[in-house]
């Protein structure tokens, strides 16, 4: 599942393939998501708890960050 990190080319995906897809055609897939970052072959059974890990987990740390640099600005930390 690509995410805001593959914008930088640090993104993080999973394929897999089924009966009708080729060794060849499934790794060709995942060279095409490698371009975005990282990418793992994967059984489909695996995939929910690799979007929570690599899917939804950036965008919840860069709130985490974002709120706590906010923070800072309220207390009159200046803004680098």
């Amino acid at each position: 599942m690509p995410n805001v990190n593959a914008m930088i080319g640090k993104g993080a995906a999973a394929v897999c393939g089924n009966e009708f897809a080729s060794k060849e055609q499934v790794s060709y897939v995942q060279n095409m998501f490698q371009s975005l970052g990282m990418a793992w072959i994967l059984p489909e059974k695996d995939f929910s708890n690799f979007t929570a890990l690599a899917g939804s987990s950036p965008a919840y740390a860069y709130l985490f960050i974002d709120s706590i640099a906010r923070a800072g600005v309220k207390m009159d930390f200046q803004k680098i």
